[in-house]
């Protein structure tokens, strides 16, 4: 107790000293440290989504690469499926380029085959053609073959093909071609167009350009090719707002289209005015049924073969070129598949084309705007992150990041193939195996330290029994114990007693 005159020592002890008070500066740092602890894996898989996100906002061209290789590899997943019975490709091969051999033989026998004995062909031989197939009830013919120049057997053999074009002009299709030269002193850009002795007959002009994705391949309608040409002049009056035709000679009278849209223009089949995107591939080379020239020209096979042409009733034809020789062959879905050599002849990706259009199977973007599609690798990420970082485990971190792949990459598939609708997938797909790898990598990383911290604490006390029972329960730290029994056996105790064995501590 204290007396009436004493006051209580204010002095402070050493229990208060223990409890003194955090300033802000030390609270923060605590919770820094704690928040690191805790979200650095979130913090991680959010930079990698941000790049993956930006990437795809930007459009760049390694992610054109992933999407369109996705692509291919959904169609190859898929397998073939039949093709239309409509189309059929007059195949320009090496069996009708050989044809010419039997003619130089047996002129007399084979006098058919003179129009085709060297290449390149007289036009007679596609005016021969053309009249023999529309006489049979074909719906078009499409000549996926240039003819920018005058023949090189005289105006004879040009007009025996206008006379063709006169009767059956406006189901006549008539290739042309963009080429770009990029030269020393510029870019040349020009049209390769019939040749003015075809024109006016109302015959159908289709452009055979496409472009070649990053990955080397084809996977766009050839219309949007003609929709970004850069000094197209566009036939507002004529076309849609995609801008699919242009006129790019104003000696010609018909608009210039793709090849697919003037091909069924011709056959008078209606097709989506609203832009189409990509292709739909039905299957490797050879999936279009495929008719040799030589068999239409030569009046055997002819009837015999062809049913005396019944065979093209109602059928588009495409006339083209498959011979390895004229080396008009694309890398496309499918191209690799059975080798590296089964690129898909031009005429073959011609005919798919024309299928696509016809029955509306283009696979389209369901999103068209780069920026949309980067919200939607945001969203993808960051979700994959959050269910990742809700385990403390790494192997089930593991199982999560690929389990978000898998059903990611299956609501893809499902979307392209029974849908027919193209998602940003092959980014979001290289985000979340981004963020599972970097989990991985750290968190193995991080316990390979840990554990090597904790085995050089156990290596200083190596020979204290507590520790070589915690070691004993560690079969990664087992050598440690064997190397503490190295190290005694065959020592002296006083110059008396030799250890021979360790059996036991303690």
């Amino acid at each position: 107790m204290l007396g009436p005159n004493q006051q209580k020592s204010t002095k402070p002890t050493p229990a208060d000293d223990a409890t003194a008070t955090l300033t802000v500066k030390d609270r923060f740092t605590a919770w820094q440290k704690k928040a690191v602890s805790r979200y650095w894996r979130f913090a991680i898989s959010a930079g990698c989504t941000a790049v993956a996100a930006s990437a795809v906002a930007m459009n760049l061209g390694i992610v054109q690469l992933w999407e369109r290789q996705v692509q291919s590899f959904f169609f190859e997943l898929r397998g073939p499926v039949e093709a239309p019975n409509n189309i059929v490709i007059l195949t320009i091969d090496e069996a009708s380029l050989s044809q010419g051999e039997y003619y130089k033989d047996d002129p007399e026998r084979f006098a058919d085959l003179a129009p085709i004995e060297a290449w390149p062909w007289r036009r007679e031989a596609y005016a021969r053609v053309i009249s023999k197939l529309m006489d049979a009830g074909a719906k078009s013919v499409a000549l996926d073959v240039l003819f920018s120049r005058e023949s090189s057997y005289g105006p004879e053999d040009d007009d025996a093909l206008v006379q063709v074009l006169k009767q059956y002009g406006d189901r006549i299709v008539l290739a042309a071609n963009y080429s770009k030269v990029i030269e020393d002193y510029g870019v040349t850009e020009s049209f390769d167009l019939p040749h003015e002795v075809f024109r006016g007959y109302g015959t159908h002009l289709g452009a055979i350009n496409f472009y070649i994705e990053p990955n080397e391949q084809i996977h766009r309608l050839g219309q949007q090719f003609l929709a970004d040409l850069p000094n197209a002049i566009q036939n507002s009056e004529e076309t849609p707002a995609d801008a699919s035709a242009v006129i790019p000679d104003e000696a010609f009278d018909e608009p210039l289209l793709s090849f697919a849209q003037a091909t069924l223009e011709a056959a008078r089949i209606p097709y989506p005015e609203d832009p189409r995107e990509n292709i739909f591939f039905f299957g490797p080379t050879g999936t279009f049924e495929q008719v040799p020239v030589w068999t239409v020209l030569d009046d055997d096979p002819w009837r015999t073969q062809l049913d005396s042409g019944q065979f093209f009733k109602d059928k588009m034809v495409i006339i083209g070129t498959t011979a390895p020789i004229q080396r008009d062959f694309h890398e496309a879905p499918f191209s690799h598949l059975y080798g590296p050599q089964r690129q898909m002849a031009g005429v073959e990706v011609l005919a798919t084309t024309i299928a696509t259009l016809e029955h509306d199977l283009s696979p389209d973007p369901l999103i068209k705007h780069s920026a949309l599609n980067g919200f939607v690798v945001v969203v993808l990420g960051i979700g994959a992150a959050g269910l990742i970082d809700r385990s403390q485990r790494s192997s089930r971190r593991a199982l999560l990041a690929g389990g978000a792949l898998v059903a990611w990459a299956g609501i893809s598939y499902a979307a392209f193939v029974f849908g027919r609708t193209v998602l940003i997938t092959g980014t979001p797909l290289v985000a979340i195996a981004s963020i599972g790898l970097l989990d991985f990598g750290i968190t193995f990383t991080s316990e390979r330290f840990k554990r090597k911290r904790l085995r050089t604490t156990l290596a200083r006390y190596v020979t204290s029994p507590l520790v070589q029972e915690i070691i004993s329960q560690q079969d990664d730290f087992q050598d440690m114990l064997d190397e503490n029994r190295a190290d005694l056996i065959g020592k002296l105790l006083r110059d008396r007693y030799h250890i021979l064995e360790v059996i036991g501590a303690g």
